[in-house]
């Protein structure tokens, strides 16, 4: 007879070598070309919005009720204190071994977020079908359906952190010269009239007439200099020939060249104050720029909207109002599909699965119809155990083909290869159990059954979650450098496993239910 130790170690590895026959077939079919990039992403996706959502949904609608909820809580419970304490010290095992700064949160999140849901769902229904375990004993034909309820009702808290949490940790910073190197915006030709400063720059005003004949006689004391200087120059009617103080007392019109000059010069022999042709074609531009122009000086500003003819201003606002009531209800429409996008990420198939079968379970009318001795609507359960049974095999065939590739191209130190396994394989684990154990001991929970204890020490020893690939590839966040991590944490969890594995079987042999 083989020893006790001998026999326990037996039990929790074959469930470990079961997962690494599949993962080896995955890698096969990878490798032939069958499982390729496209394959893999579609069966993938099966198995995100189909097997394990229905796999989720009968295991928990079957097994919860509310008199189990009362003790099932130390379930979620613990995977949220496992994800905390994980982040916690991977955060200080980034701040030890110093990762490159694009690597801090690949370090951090590895550390803190394991797989608890998919790869103890394959331990689980794996440690059940043995007839000689512990559990199988203890639960008999019930101990497959009540394990994955277990784990079921306990991932849909890591499935809310991982695409909530770790989803904004693994965005790409912005780059601090973006605004820098941004071209500035090109500014809109205002629409609006400018207001003039002075009295004198108002056409037809008393202040206005002055300035203009003095303008008119500043023009008239500048051209009879020019005349004097043309006399003893023998150049008439040059402006480059007056000094700097001259042109500067010329009036506008002069300044302009010889056209201007020319066309003044027209005006004088007709007997016109050029000063007047200057208001009028002052007051013509004012009064082109429509009655836009008069709403801006009484203070009605039309944001630079034209007038319709015959129209009143107060219709022009009214128009103006509801453009911005139609822009506020773009905006709100924009923020509620954002908002509905995100929650469609963070409540995902998997998890809305567990919501919904909580739900049907504590409702026993709708949980009679669906289960139990001939209900009504057995054969919708019969289908969705048939897809239910396909999750195992797939999942485990995607993870080969994922991983079958090696560690890659990636140029990870080896500083962080080492620290993250050994944080995440080792030390969380002994830690773990050592909460677990200790909240058991001081009565804070108590376990229905072995196969309840032994989940809980689960979810603080498998790998990092396959799904911080799906985030990084998301954000395009160093893709290759997260997969590196995760081959190297599933070749060690292959020897890890097992280990840790017959110790939790030892504690629960010890321990009384």
């Amino acid at each position: 007879m083989a020893p006790v130790w001998l026999s326990m170690f037996i039990t929790s590895t074959m469930p470990v070598i079961q997962i690494v026959l599949m993962c080896c077939m995955g890698a096969l079919l990878a490798r032939q070309g069958v499982l390729h990039g496209q394959a893999r992403q579609h069966l993938g996706q099966l198995v995100f919005f189909i097997f394990v959502p229905c796999l989720t949904f009968t295991k928990l609608a079957s097994s919860v009720d509310l008199n189990n909820l009362a003790i099932w809580w130390p379930l979620p419970v613990n995977t949220a204190l496992s994800i905390l304490m994980g982040l916690m010290i991977g955060w200080l095992t980034a701040m030890v071994i110093k990762p490159p700064k694009e690597l801090r949160m690949h370090v951090i999140v590895a550390t803190g977020l394991g797989n608890v849901g998919n790869l103890p769902l394959v331990i689980v229904a794996t440690l059940c079908d043995e007839k000689t375990s512990l559990f199988a004993r203890d639960l008999g034909a019930q101990c497959g359906q009540v394990g994955i309820a277990y784990v079921a009702f306990s991932m849909w808290v890591a499935g809310f952190v991982q695409y909530s949490v770790a989803y904004n940790m693994m965005k790409l910073p912005p780059k601090p010269n973006a605004l820098a190197n941004s071209p500035a915006p090109a500014r809109k030709p205002s629409t609006q009239l400018e207001i003039p400063r002075t009295l004198g720059e108002i056409p037809g005003t008393p202040e206005s007439h002055a300035q203009n004949l003095a303008h008119a006689g500043m023009g008239e004391f500048a051209h009879s200099k020019s005349l004097k200087r043309s006399k003893s120059t023998g150049r008439e009617g040059e402006e480059g020939d007056l000094t700097a103080e001259e042109l500067e007392m010329q009036p506008l019109w002069q300044q302009n060249g010889r056209s201007d000059s020319t066309d003044v010069a027209n005006q004088v022999e007709l007997g016109r104050q050029p000063s007047e042709d200057m208001c009028s074609m002052r007051s013509g531009q004012l009064e082109s720029q429509g009655s836009g122009a008069q709403l801006q000086t009484s203070g009605l500003s039309t944001s630079g909207r034209e007038e319709k003819p015959g129209q009143q201003p107060w219709q022009v606002n009214l128009e103006q109002g509801d453009q911005q009531q139609n822009s506020t209800w773009a905006q709100a429409k924009q923020w509620t599909k954002n908002g509905w996008h995100r929650f469609c990420m963070v409540v995902n198939l998997p998890t809305a699965s567990a919501l919904a079968g909580l739900a049907v379970g504590c409702a026993s009318p709708i949980k009679n119809l669906l289960f139990g001795k001939d209900p009504p609507l057995g054969f919708l359960t019969e289908s969705l155990n048939t897809m239910a049974a396909a999750m195992i095999p797939s999942m485990m065939l995607v993870l080969g083909s994922v991983l079958h590739k090696g560690p890659g191209s990636a140029k990870v130190p080896i500083k962080i290869i080492l620290g993250v396994l050994g944080v995440r394989q080792i030390l969380i684990p002994f830690l773990g159990t050592g909460m677990v154990v200790l909240a058991h001991r001081w009565h804070v929970f108590a376990a229905p059954d072995p196969l309840f204890f032994m989940v809980l020490l689960l979810t603080h020893t498998t790998p990092t979650a396959i799904n911080m690939q799906t985030v990084v590839t998301i954000h395009q966040n160093k893709e290759a450098e997260m997969s590196c991590l995760l081959f190297w944490q599933y070749m060690c969890s292959v020897f890890t496993l097992p280990c840790f594995m017959s110790w939790y079987m030892h504690i629960v042999q010890q321990t009384t239910f």
